[in-house]
């Protein structure tokens, strides 16, 4: 592993641009190199006289404490030392990192109270997170700070400056001497604060310089971010990441690989091994979650140890309002749910196999031409319900090739059907398109099977003595010799030729035809086969073919007289 991260920190040096190596300095570099100095050594004897200053301030506010003149203004003399010796404090600090370039805040923190706290321990389990973005952000807020100060110094020296030149133009232009005193007294404060202002400028100019030497450029701050990265934090997430891994794949194919070495064995104990697949998935999930958790703790890293709990906490608060639906998911799971393995179950009205059942599950169908395969997720089976199905029962009616009447009267053939749609060929190559529930609907009716055909033939009322049993056996002569004819008798299952009934108009004879399912492609041409027929052997005996003929019996009428008064009323 140490080997790896090395790999990688060398192919990030080799890939930095040459332009980010240190050079030797030129002498541009040098002579800038001195501007600078002789910069820092100004600003750092303005901070001394400002100094000097406050000391000379601060005897002459202690000899006038001790004075008697102090009588009755003692606390706010008193007052002023502790601000002046405070103010002392401060620019020897400011002299200091200064002269040291470096921020000495840090060696100014004060220990903590180690007094129980809520607040306090919340403080310092988020501490380090807090601490790594205020250590990010801490040099832009430093930067913006010190131009703000810089630019409020500025403005105060210009009035500063305004002050002072308008006290010498009134000191000069009086003629009382009583009044040149005081204003000598007030410009020489005004020139001391104008000489504080150009110490704190300087102070706040140099920190600015100091903290804005240290700007790289952006190919520079990636180089740095990612080798601070792949040192530290980065190579603490990696080792994470693929412990977790390890340990998932572990936990969840072992078990696979063990049931597959075992051969039949094995797969007697993986038909039955449901509780143990699910048992793995929850193990390996919870096994490499705190594998990645552990090992951010080995190292260490309590940041990316934060952040990672923060998000397992508040994964597993949202997952509380779905508990009910993952515990009826894992029902379904172990094959104990609505929906189980092997079974039958209709999804959008089609029949379907339930294959496997896991986060995906999967269904199939062979008796489409495509789409023999459903995907679905296991959220979509809490609806749904499974039955145990007859090893003869049929998953679709049709198959490729059928011949089916449907909606009653339509005639084709099966030649695609999916999920989908069902496409049909008609009578003259015709297509017929039609969605899969709706070709369900039509309640097609299978001719390839087998089918049959009943004809009613009507003969003359004048041949009632032979309608019942010699015309019904030379029909079924005839009829059998015109399949001959046409290459149908091997297909004929059976024909019947019997007296049906004694019509209005005619003696029907019915005529029953049983073909097997080869004989599916002239459905069309066998009626009109077995009606040319029986035409034919009536042709052929002379019988004749009545037409529908309407009788009206007509009553005679009767005088209106001889009727009784009461039937005439």
């Amino acid at each position: 592993m140490r080997y790896s991260i090395l790999v990688l920190l060398s192919l990030l040096l080799i890939l930095t641009p040459t332009g980010t190596i240190a050079q030797a300095p030129s002498a541009d570099s040098a002579q800038e190199e001195l501007t600078e100095t002789q910069q820092l050594e100004r600003n750092l004897l303005r901070v001394l006289e400002l100094e000097e200053t406050l000391r000379e301030e601060l005897k002459l506010k202690q000899k006038e404490l001790r004075s008697p003149e102090a009588a009755g203004r003692q606390e706010e003399l008193a007052a002023d030392i502790r601000a002046l010796s405070a103010r002392m404090e401060e620019i020897r600090t400011n002299f200091t990192e200064i002269a040291l370039g470096v921020d000495l805040s840090s060696l100014r923190r004060g220990r903590q109270s180690e007094i129980f706290s809520w607040s306090e321990e919340l403080r310092d389990l988020l501490g380090p997170l807090i601490a790594e973005l205020r250590e990010i952000t801490s040099r832009p807020r430093e930067i913006s700070r010190l131009k703000e100060e810089l630019s409020l110094f500025q403005e105060q020296k210009q009035t500063a400056e305004q002050a002072a030149e308008n006290l010498r133009k009134l000191q000069a232009q009086l003629s009382n001497k009583k009044l040149k005193e005081p204003i000598g007294e007030l410009l020489k404060e005004w020139g001391e604060r104008l000489k504080s202002l150009n110490a704190e400028l300087a102070i706040t100019e140099e920190k600015l310089t100091q903290k804005q030497s240290g700007r790289r450029s952006i190919g520079q701050t990636f180089e740095s971010v990612i080798s601070l990265f792949f040192e530290s934090r980065g190579r603490n997430l990696f080792l994470a990441f693929l412990t977790a891994l390890v340990v998932w794949f572990s936990l969840r194919y072992l078990p696979k690989m063990l049931i597959r070495h075992l051969g039949s064995r094995g797969i007697r104990l993986s038909h039955a091994g449901k509780i143990v697949q699910v048992i793995g998935l929850v193990t390996s999930t919870i096994g490499a979650m705190l594998a990645f958790l552990g090992m951010l703790y080995v190292f260490e890293d309590w940041v990316l140890l934060l952040i990672s709990s923060l998000l397992v906490l508040g994964l597993l608060w949202t997952m509380k309002d779905t508990l009910p639906e993952l515990w009826q998911q894992l029902a379904l799971l172990l094959n104990l749910g609505p929906v189980r393995e092997g079974e039958r179950v209709e999804i959008n009205g089609l029949p379907w196999i339930a294959q496997s059942i896991g986060f995906y599950c999967f269904f199939t169908n062979g008796a489409f031409s495509t789409g023999k395969v459903l995907r679905l997720p296991i959220q979509d089976l809490l609806e749904l319900r499974s039955r145990k199905m007859n090893t003869d029962e049929k998953l679709f009616p049709t198959a490729e090739g059928d011949y089916v009447i449907f909606f009653g009267d339509k005639y084709g053939r099966v030649t695609f059907q999916s999920p989908d749609y069902v496409e049909l060929e008609g009578f003259g190559g015709s297509k017929y398109y039609i969605n899969t529930q709706e070709f369900l609907s039509a309640q097609p009716r299978v001719l390839n099977s087998g089918f049959g055909e009943t004809i009613t033939f009507g003969i003359d009322y004048q041949h009632q003595d032979i309608s019942t049993e010699e015309i019904p056996k030379k029909l079924h002569k005839r009829i059998s010799e015109e399949f001959e004819r046409v290459n149908l008798s091997e297909n004929v299952v059976r024909l019947r030729v019997e007296f049906q009934q004694a019509g209005a108009s005619s003696l029907d004879i019915a005529v029953v035809a049983e073909f097997k399912g080869e004989a599916a492609g002239r459905y069309l041409t066998l009626p009109r086969l077995i009606q040319k027929a029986c035409v034919e052997a009536c042709n052929e005996h002379g019988w004749v073919i009545p037409f529908h003929q309407l009788t009206l019996h007509m009553a005679e009428k009767e005088p209106l007289q001889s009727l009784p008064r009461a039937e005439r009323a």
